[in-house]
This record gives C-alpha cells, sequence and structure tokens, in this order.
C-alpha cells in the first residue's frame, strides 16, 4: 500500500496497484481498481504509522517513501513472508488458533454480510468482476430471506399486513 493512494476525507484506499515478486503491477482486471472503505480505527493506525514512520526519516529521501507497510529502512514487506511466517507467529503469540491470512478476507465478508450490506457492496469491496462470483462464493451466508420478502411485497402493493389464515384442524369451519 502507498501513501498516495489513501484519500484521508473520504477514508477510503484506492487499489491502483499491487505488489508481487519483487515488482509493482497494475491490479489483475479493471475491476480489482477500486476504492476500499476503511473504518475510522484504521485511519487513526495509519496516523500512526505516517507519524512513526516520519520520526524515522522514512518520508524524507529515501526511495520507499511511498509505502505505508515496510521494513524499519523502508523496502517493501514481502508479502509471502507476511502470510507464511509472521501471521503465523503474531497469531501463536496471541493465544490464537492457525488460519490462513487469506481467511481474514473471508472474515470480513461474512462480517459485512452479518450486518446486513447489500451483496453489490461487497462485491465492490473485494474486486470480483461480477456479482455472480461474490455470491458463487459467499451465497451460503446471506440468510433466507424468502418469508420476509413476501411480508414486505404484501405491505408495498397493499400497504398494510394482512394476518394469515390461522389453518389448525380446530379453528377451519365445517
Amino acid at each position: 500500500m502507498k501513501w498516495q493512494n489513501l484519500d484521508w476525507k473520504r477514508r477510503q484506499y484506492f487499489v491502483k496497484e499491487s505488489y508481487y515478486r519483487g515488482h509493482f503491477q497494475e491490479p489483475k482486471s479493471e475491476k480489482s481498481r477500486r476504492a476500499i472503505n476503511l473504518a475510522p480505527i484504521v485511519f487513526n493506525t495509519l496516523e500512526r504509522i505516517c507519524l512513526k514512520q516520519k520520526a524515522n526519516g522514512l518520508h524524507e529521501d529515501d526511495a520507499y517513501r511511498d509505502l505505508i507497510f515496510c521494513h524499519a529502512d523502508g523496502r517493501p514487506l514481502d508479502p509471502d513472508h507476511i502470510g507464511k511466517k509472521e501471521f503465523h507467529r503474531v497469531l501463536k503469540a496471541a493465544g490464537m488458533r492457525h488460519i490462513r491470512f487469506h481467511d481474514l478476507r473471508h472474515t470480513y465478508v461474512a462480517l459485512l454480510i452479518a450486518q446486513g450490506e447489500y451483496p453489490k457492496y461487497i462485491q465492490h469491496q473485494l474486486g470480483h468482476a461480477s456479482i455472480q462470483v461474490t455470491l458463487d462464493r459467499y451465497g451460503h451466508l446471506m440468510p433466507e430471506v424468502n418469508e420476509q420478502a413476501a411480508s414486505r411485497l404484501e405491505t408495498q402493493v397493499f400497504g398494510l399486513s394482512i394476518p394469515a389464515l390461522d389453518t389448525r384442524p380446530e379453528y377451519q369451519s365445517r
């Protein structure tokens, strides 16, 4: 991640490139180029990182001064090392169970679904090329809403909810 791709006012990070095998390159697809909304706590953390980097002189004449996450000397972090070594070391130190780094992405999606975010928004945040990819991969996490949808449609069309008929045998007319 680079500081220049961060919009402090909108609280968004613009994915414009990725770091792969020692080089910055264009994202995989046009949909991968996107703005990701970030929580206020993330911005507080980023601000602290920026201040720490400035205090260490990384923003002055270093070739990597634009990197948000980097080594102490400003060099880019190795994504493979982070995902396979450092992440597991941190999990162990925190007393947490072993998970894959990519599981963080799935957790993010599960939390968005649980709070009722629209699938199209989730698709955009993940950079999926189509909504079908998002629904195929995460649709099983989305709640069944069939009964609620029918009730909402009834209210929309008729303006009120009509109580269902009681079909228990003792209440049916003979």
